[in-house]
Formats: structure tokens, C-alpha cells, sequence
């Protein structure tokens, strides 16, 4: 393997003058800087990174610390930072502390030394409790909620992709109800927001019908017995969940109706559920947690680059994935 003296060597110049040339440093004229690209190009030399990143005072190296490192969920999130980070000529350390913010603390404090030049965490929360612990890097929070967070945070547009998918039910009902997750739950409420505001745009304030819903499959299910049984049947109906989604085909179709010709579904969630024999495949929204991951590190390298910013925060709408549940027309 050549080495920077046999470079050095090759373009007749000195080790100083390929230093210089290899780290983007002025004072290299035009002949010897061709005759230094010719002995690179011809040795194949490349340069020690570590070795430069020393001379830079940069590590070109990125913490990342999860909660989890084996969650398939999170995976996307995982590929995302890997794949930007070798674009943008980074490494990444995956770290993974169990949702336990002091041991997350203890990690950021033993690499943030030196040891590497910023930190990616799961949780707006814990990232402003490691902000407050001393951390002296570009700190990037991968979504959490977004109250009391005074660090730099990329998060999904909830809100987003609520009014994306109700605009999506109503391009062909008029009535879309709201399966409403729980009011504490700020996930839940930016989607409420999302779905009120498609509905405003396209129906008026009369046609917003939402009503209190959990996650799980038996909640969809009961909500819909409820409905029914005070004769309401919305054109369709959003869930907060895919699981409460599909409760409430179950619902339907005890009692006779067909989908998604008596009405059109919808189920938040992103994850993939299985299809059932007998009912629509759910059309929903896809997490964009690769995205996330991707935007973590850009938003890293701008903090690098403007130190003097306050914390920005960048949002990723979730991806609309129709299918047959929210595609038939009404009888």
C-alpha cells in the first residue's frame, strides 16, 4: 500500500507540499499540484482517515444512541444514518441504552470528548437531558414530542399526514369519521389536527366527526358496534391504529355490510398487518424513518457548519400508501 512519502516521492515535491494538497490547504502551485494528483492517481494512494481527522480536529464520526439496536421497526431509521453518513464521508457508532437516559448520559459523556463530532438520539426528551448534562457537539433528537425540547430535532409531520390521508378518503366520500386516539397522546392529536383541517378545506366544520377510539383491535371494534347502534355510518372511517382499523371491518362485516363499497377505511400506524381472507387490503400512512435517519445527519452537518443557530426543527411527512379499503365507490 503507497504511502504519502512514496507520493511525495513519485511528484517529486515534499511530504509537507502533499499535506498540504491531500488536506485542501493553500500554498500548492498549479505544477505541483497536477504532478501530486498524477502520483496519487498512478499508486493509488488514500489517505489515512484517522490520520486526518486528527490534523482537522474532527473524528468525521457520529454517535448514535437508541433505545433498542434489535427493534425491526426501526431498522429504516438504522439504513437511513448508515447510507448518509457514508455519503457525507462519516462513520456511525450505534449505541444502544434501553431507554435508560442516565446510561445514555454516561455514553455521551465517555465519547463526546473528542471521540467523535456529534450525536444522534431517539427522544426529544432525552436529548434535552443530555443537552443539560454538558454536551458540547451538534446534539440531534430523532423524533419524541416537540414541547420543551431546545435542541436541534427531526421528527414525522403527524399533523401532515393526517390531512393527507383524510383529503385521500374524501376525493371520494364526503363523511370521513375519526377514530381518535388517546387525548393525551400527542401522536394522536396532530393527526386529529390534520384530519379537522382536511375537513374544514374540503367539507365544512359540520362534517368533522371524531370520536374516542384506542389502539387495539377490540377498541375499533366496540367503537363501531357503538356507532352502529345509534344508526350512524359514516361514508368512512380513519383509525388511529391499523389494529382498530381492522376491529372495525370486523364490525362491519358481522352485520352484513360489504367493503369498501358501504364504506371506506383507514388505519395509522405504518407498520405492515397481515391481510385477512375476506376483508380490504388497509390503506395507511408509512413511517419515513429511513428519511428521518437521513435527515438526522444533514441536520448535524448544518449545525456544524452554524454553530451561532438556535435548535432547528426539520419535519418528514409520512408517506401515503393507498389500497383497496379506501378505493371503491359507493352503491
Amino acid at each position: 500500500m503507497a504511502t504519502i512519502k512514496d507520493v511525495a516521492h513519485e511528484a517529486g515535491v515534499s511530504v509537507t507540499l502533499v499535506s498540504r494538497y491531500i488536506n485542501g490547504k493553500p500554498g500548492v502551485g498549479k505544477d505541483s499540484a497536477a504532478a501530486i494528483a498524477a502520483a496519487i492517481e498512478k499508486l493509488r494512494y488514500q489517505p489515512n482517515q484517522l490520520a486526518r481527522s486528527l490534523v482537522q480536529g474532527s473524528t468525521r464520526t457520529l454517535a448514535v444512541l437508541l433505545d433498542s439496536l434489535d427493534d425491526p421497526t426501526r431498522f429504516p431509521l438504522l439504513r437511513g444514518i448508515e447510507v448518509a453518513c457514508q455519503e457525507k464521508g462519516y462513520y456511525a457508532a450505534f449505541f444502544s441504552a434501553g431507554g435508560d437516559a442516565e446510561r445514555k448520559t454516561d455514553i455521551l459523556r465517555a465519547y463526546s470528548s473528542g471521540r467523535v463530532d456529534g450525536v444522534l438520539v431517539q427522544g426529544s426528551a432525552d436529548a434535552q437531558t443530555l443537552a443539560e448534562g454538558g454536551v458540547h457537539v451538534p446534539l440531534v433528537a430523532m423524533e419524541g414530542s416537540l414541547a420543551g425540547c431546545s435542541c436541534h430535532r427531526v421528527c414525522i409531520d403527524y399533523r401532515q399526514g393526517g390531512y393527507t390521508l383524510t383529503r385521500h378518503m374524501l376525493g371520494s366520500r364526503s363523511w370521513i369519521c375519526l377514530f381518535m386516539g388517546a387525548a393525551d397522546d400527542p401522536v394522536a392529536q396532530a393527526l386529529a389536527q390534520g384530519y379537522a383541517q382536511a375537513v374544514r378545506d374540503a367539507e365544512g366544520e359540520d362534517r368533522i366527526h371524531q370520536v374516542p377510539c384506542g389502539t387495539a383491535q377490540r377498541d375499533g371494534y366496540e367503537t363501531m358496534r357503538r356507532l352502529m347502534g345509534k344508526g350512524i355510518l359514516p361514508h368512512g372511517v380513519i383509525a388511529c391504529s391499523q389494529a382498530a382499523a381492522m376491529g372495525a371491518m370486523r364490525a362491519l362485516l358481522e352485520r352484513g355490510r360489504s367493503l369498501p363499497q358501504d364504506m371506506l377505511f383507514a388505519g395509522f400506524g405504518g407498520e405492515e398487518v397481515p391481510q385477512s381472507k375476506g376483508y380490504p387490503a388497509l390503506t395507511t400512512l408509512r413511517l419515513p424513518w429511513e428519511e428521518i435517519g437521513r435527515r438526522a445527519v444533514e441536520l448535524f452537518l448544518w449545525a456544524r457548519e452554524h454553530p451561532e443557530e438556535g435548535p432547528q426543527t426539520w419535519k418528514v411527512p409520512p408517506v401515503l400508501v393507498p389500497r383497496e379499503s379506501s378505493h371503491s365507490p359507493m352503491r
